[in-house]
């Protein structure tokens, strides 16, 4: 067969694709969108809800960082509906009509089959159940604190009332201005920018006039008409993502000591780049002069502090309380030895205990921690202020002070119900919890002093350190 048959062949066969793709591809993609768009809307409540939860509840932020985490998560939820939709409105029916064509064009059937339409649908809604199920629940514990937790937690600075209030204020001016500004530069440069765009195509369609592509100019033809709407499309997803980019106001204020000036200025940075950008990119103009702003900024070093020494004087207390209740019968060596769960939560919430106990004896105005005779600190100490003491600090505070006011024998009878806590006890744990003879009202006391004591069990079994060392005081 000749080039020329072969030309004109080809040139019907691109036409028919096109003629039959587009319109049996109009209806899948529309589906696809519909889908798309139909299981975004159902899922987001329950996202919204869970995002909201996990940044209240988490232990990982403070509260003056959850308040502009708060903020910006509401901001962010108000845009996603909007871009999700439009984004998945174009892509569907572009790629499902693409596909078609592409379909026809080979000699295959033009429309997606029930089977890949189903396994769209499934990816995306698995994606959304996977975010919810394993990205969110892995910090959705009751006690806020993701498995395996390293004690970091993240804050700002505590510059006081004012200029956390201008922090809001800054949160605001950096979405108006950045959002304000893109659409004034995008709005007035938009029909050069388009042009530029459509030009550039343009220039390609030399390329075609040879015989092997020729034929295919019904394909750059669609192409060229699918172009003009797209530059309206993209400029409104340019607009409605600009008001994310002024969170980075706020966020360059913070990491830069609260540098409210460099926070001010972080909007018209991001407007000089979008100028330049666009304006490199060909075909327009110049709205706003390049400038140095003066954004430099180095971090101060910050003194860290070992964590391991108080992790040592736990563990430490651990084993005494391993070997001292192992001796009185009340643990079984075995248990012990088998890392049994009754033993893994009894001997942390005896050795707290036992650590408040000799701290509440300690006489003087100020409340302190007795790890030992040499060892003794006071946490509200800058020294030894670090995020762990912080988070861990006003728990055992709130027990030291309940426990001050407790007799001999409640304290002897809150330490054998925190080892009691497996349905069978050892026959001398049973002994020991019989010789008490305690008013129920001191009883109910007794066991809320308990129930604190076992709350922070449970945060420490799910930290680093302690699922590390856990097994030094079992053996």
């Amino acid at each position: 067969m000749s080039a020329a048959c072969t030309c004109v062949l080809t040139f019907f066969r691109v036409v028919i694709s096109l003629v039959i793709g587009i319109p049996l591809g109009i209806i899948p993609g529309t589906i696809t969108a519909i889908g798309v768009v139909l299981i975004t809307v159902i899922r987001y409540p329950a996202n919204f809800y869970k995002t909201f939860r996990v940044t209240i509840v988490t232990a990982l932020l403070k509260k003056r960082l959850k308040f502009l985490v708060l903020l910006s998560l509401v901001i962010f939820q108000l845009l996603y509906p909007p871009i999700a939709v439009i984004v998945a409105v174009v892509v569907g029916i572009i790629f499902s009509c693409g596909q078609s064509v592409a379909r026809i064009y080979d000699g295959t059937l033009p429309w997606m089959s029930y089977s890949e339409l189903v396994g769209i649908f499934r990816s995306y809604y698995e994606f959304h159940v996977t975010f919810y199920d394993d990205t969110l629940e892995a910090y959705n514990h009751p006690t806020g604190v993701p498995l395996n937790w390293n004690g970091v937690r993240y804050d700002i600075p505590n510059f006081g009332l004012v200029k956390t209030l201008l922090g809001v204020l800054l949160t605001i001016y950096g979405v108006v201005t950045v959002s304000v500004g893109t659409i004034l530069i995008l709005g007035l440069k938009y029909i050069f920018l388009h042009i530029r765009m459509l030009y550039l195509y343009i220039k390609t369609l030399p390329e075609l006039f040879n015989c092997k592509r020729l034929p295919f100019f019904p394909f750059w033809l669609c192409t060229l008409a699918l172009l003009i709407p797209l530059g309206p499309i993209l400029l409104l997803l340019a607009v409605l993502v600009s008001p994310l980019l002024g969170l980075l106001c706020p966020y360059v204020a913070i990491t830069h000591g609260m540098n409210l000036k460099h926070g001010v200025k972080t909007a018209l940075e991001i407007l000089i780049k979008l100028d330049r950008n666009t304006y490199e990119f060909g075909g327009n103009f110049r709205l706003l002069k390049d400038r140095d702003l003066g954004l430099e900024y180095t971090q101060p070093q910050k003194p860290t502090n070992d964590t391991s020494k108080y992790w040592d004087l736990f563990i430490d207390n651990c084993k005494l309380v391993v070997k001292d209740t192992n001796e009185k019968g009340w643990i079984l060596q075995e248990d012990i030895e088998g890392a049994m769960p009754n033993v893994l939560s009894s001997i942390p919430a005896m050795t707290i205990l036992k650590i408040l106990l000799r701290s509440a004896e300690q006489k003087g105005n100020t409340d302190v921690l007795v790890w030992d005779d040499d060892h003794i600190c006071d946490p509200e100490d800058a020294v030894n202020h670090d995020d762990v003491v912080e988070f861990f600090w006003p728990k055992l505070k709130n027990i030291l002070e309940k426990l001050k006011k407790t007799s001999k024998e409640e304290q002897m009878y809150l330490m054998t119900q925190l080892c009691a806590n497996s349905e069978t006890n050892t026959e001398n744990l049973n002994t020991a919890l019989k010789v008490f003879s305690i008013e129920e009202e001191k009883k109910i006391k007794i066991h809320k002093i308990s129930s604190e004591i076992n709350g922070m069990v449970i945060v420490l079994l799910r930290m680093e350190q302690m699922q590390k060392r856990m097994s030094e005081f079992l053996t």
